[in-house]
């Protein structure tokens, strides 16, 4: 998609009953953190995923340095300012080169916070084609390319399908090929998938153990449409593709995605906008066992703006991870607010290494 080429109106930036996005001091102001979930875009409206307005280095900045210590991010592929002269093969390196300039613009305004990371979109059917692929993004993005994605999120029956591919995308010998392809060319595979998959997800993990996978927002278990009011059986389902994927040990987790209306979570619809005791509240069960059976040293927490910023907000969110992780060990704590996320992705911080690791307030 074009980046002058706005999407179709739908759901508003906020709720305007709910008044200002509600402000929280931040808990644990000093803790390090990477973001390593949130997109960049320069749509003006809204479609029935994202929230209305441009989201660019400012809306970051304003988001992030908000309170919390957020000090680097990995912006993630959202089909923008593709280039189709390039063919479709290439196409999507025209957003590969629109995020590297907004970081490059970032830096250049702000010594407090760098988008260090990209996650491009390339169609890993394409076998070792991948790699000429890659070549393009990296001539476009440069060390900011750290990961790709093709998203897979499908089911026959959900009531919104992300991966325009039906079926198991992650059987597809061809796709299985790509994966290979770009981790030899050393970077991480991103996925996004419904709790539906899981089991054809921990297959393709299994099958491809030379490469790095991070799971996006927790494995997305389905709440609404067919799935609406069967929340304790849609919990077992995803639990179980959870612990096939986490028997795994080249899968990672986002702790992520939390308040998206997919999940069931209700944030949107209720009288007054979320504290981040409701959000945590929300949250916990899943995080929970992610944590069992990941453990810290696998998981990280992520944003995912501006997506989730039509019903909770920035600073809220971080303030309900921080009560996710109150009760760990330090240690713990540090990985899933930054450690994890800066050697997964191989972020190059070392201005920030000696930044303090505080305990939780």
């Amino acid at each position: 998609m074009s980046s002058d080429a706005g999407p179709e109106p739908g759901l508003p930036r906020w709720r305007q009953d709910w008044g200002e996005p509600v402000r929280e001091a931040a808990l644990d102001p000093q803790r390090r953190i990477i973001d390593p979930h949130h997109h960049l875009w320069p749509w003006r409206e809204a479609t029935p995923m994202s929230p209305a307005g441009p989201y660019l280095g400012p809306e970051l900045l304003k988001d992030a340095r908000g309170g919390h210590n957020v000090v680097a991010t990995v912006a993630i592929e959202c089909g923008v300012a593709y280039r189709p002269e390039l063919g479709p093969d290439l196409a999507s390196a025209g957003e590969t080169a629109f995020v590297a300039a907004e970081a490059r613009a970032l830096e250049r305004a702000c010594a407090g916070l760098r988008v260090a990371g990209f996650v491009a979109h390339i169609d890993l059917r394409s076998g070792d084609d991948v790699r000429r692929r890659i070549a393009a993004h990296r001539k476009a993005g440069g060390r900011l390319l750290k990961g790709v994605r093709q998203m897979a999120a499908w089911a026959p029956d959900a009531p919104i399908n992300i991966s325009p591919i039906a079926g198991d995308l992650y059987a597809d010998p061809g796709f299985r090929a790509g994966v290979r392809a770009a981790a030899a060319e050393g970077l991480v595979i991103d996925v996004w998938h419904y709790h539906t998959q899981g089991e054809d997800f921990a297959a393709l993990a299994r099958a491809c153990p030379e490469a790095v996978f991070v799971v996006d927002h927790y494995g997305t278990p389905l709440g609404v449409g067919p799935y609406a009011g069967r929340k304790e059986q849609v919990f077992a389902e995803w639990a179980r593709g959870i612990e096939l994927a986490a028997a795994c040990p080249n899968v990672l987790f986002k702790a992520s995605g939390f308040a998206l209306a997919m999940t069931g979570a209700d944030f949107i619809a209720r009288p007054a906008q979320p504290a981040s005791e409701d959000v945590a509240a929300w949250a916990e069960p899943y995080f929970s066992h992610l944590l069992k059976v990941a453990g810290a040293e696998r998981c990280m927490f992520a944003s995912n703006f501006p997506i989730e910023k039509t019903c909770v907000a920035y600073g809220v969110l971080y303030n309900a991870f921080k009560r996710l992780a109150q009760a760990l060990p330090e240690a713990d704590a540090d990985s899933l607010f930054f450690e994890v996320a800066k050697s997964t992705y191989r972020l190059a911080l070392d201005s920030v290494d000696a930044a303090p690791r505080p305990g939780l307030a």
